[in-house]
């Protein structure tokens, strides 16, 4: 009996999609062979008149999120089906294996989860499945979750940053690192990888595209950028850059890429050793935005260097005010009642 071929799905199992009448029916197995057996098997219960039970009604929780994945391969970024594959695979286990249309405790099951992990995870995790439940038709519940708590990420102050620049010098991922220092994420300095992104002649650096982790901890190369702001061009602002740049050129060597947690380690590693805040890449890029701030640059400026396409985003979660301006702040404040 003839059946679809079976498709290979992120997380190895294979799946083939049954047309039953007018219902979808979806086939998992463990391999193609047990697969195709188990479509054929149903196929021949269903022409036969003897399926009672719709497949629909025994998706389970597993199933229904390998399916929203699978139909979302082709547009969703391979980071984010990485970080869904991750949540499956971690999140809501007591239940991952139940039809889902029997799941009706998702109160309690949250509850049970934010003792396992933290609040983002769970959110993370609840939205996936709110969507889940959306795409099968079923009622998503109002759930209480634990409050996701704004953590005051670390960035570099001005006069840390001349401490940074010379940890770095001589560094072998100095200019990496630089390119980090010009505001760019983690993925955008990661897909610096030729010449062509590089204006030696105009002092500029060229963010076109990006390089993402995916589904194996493998880099994706992206033709797209994050939003159609990051897709800009960055004057080289830091002179060390633009030496090691030329310097580089002249030696016809090729500009190579470092994994991005490679490099974010190592940043750390430096930073210890220097007695700074542990930023990591994207603690540079808050540090970037901290210092347009701190040196009178407007919004709009730093918005255009740093790629960011929401002023409330930058301000909010970006931009942190320098020490010093605090407490120069304070101190007018001091000396106003003081002398009042």
């Amino acid at each position: 009996m003839n059946v679809p071929k079976a498709k290979r799905l992120k997380n190895g199992d294979y799946k083939i999609r049954l047309r039953l009448g007018s219902e979808n029916v979806n086939v998992y197995g463990s391999t193609e062979r047990k697969t195709t057996d188990e479509a054929r098997i149903i196929k021949a219960q269903y022409l036969a008149g003897q399926l009672e039970m719709t497949r629909k009604d025994s998706l389970t929780l597993g199933q229904a999120i390998d399916d929203y994945i699978a139909i979302r391969s082709n547009t969703l970024s391979p980071a984010t089906i990485r970080g869904y594959i991750i949540l499956r695979n971690n999140r809501f286990k007591s239940v991952i294996d139940k039809p889902i249309s029997q799941i009706n405790n998702w109160q309690a099951l949250c509850n049970n989860e934010a003792t396992l992990c933290a609040p983002k995870t769970l959110k993370n995790a609840w939205g996936l499945v709110k969507s889940v439940l959306l795409d099968n038709g079923l009622t998503i519940p109002r759930i209480t979750l634990p409050q996701v708590v704004q953590k005051d990420l670390p960035w570099l102050e001005p006069e840390q940053i001349s401490i940074f620049l010379e940890a770095i010098n001589d560094d072998k991922h100095e200019i990496p690192i630089l390119l980090a220092l010009h505001g760019l994420r983690s993925s955008e300095v990661t897909a610096i990888n030729s010449w062509d992104k590089i204006d030696l002649n105009k002092q500029l650096i060229l963010v076109r595209g990006s390089v993402v982790i995916g589904v194996n901890n493998e880099l994706v190369h992206k033709e797209t950028n994050k939003n159609a702001a990051s897709r800009r061009d960055v004057p080289i602002l830091i002179p060390r850059l633009y030496e090691l740049l030329v310097n580089l050129r002249n030696s016809k060597t090729f500009l190579t890429t470092v994994h991005a947690n490679v490099l974010n380690k190592h940043i750390n590693r430096i930073c210890t050793k220097a007695e700074l805040p542990l930023v990591g890449i994207h603690g540079l890029r808050r540090s970037f935005a901290s210092l347009c701030y701190y040196l009178g640059l407007s919004e709009r400026e730093t918005m255009e260097l740093g790629g960011w396409s929401d002023a409330t985003t930058m301000r909010n979660v970006y931009v942190k005010l320098a020490k010093t301006s605090k407490e120069s702040a304070r101190n007018k404040l001091k000396q106003f009642f003081t002398t009042a």
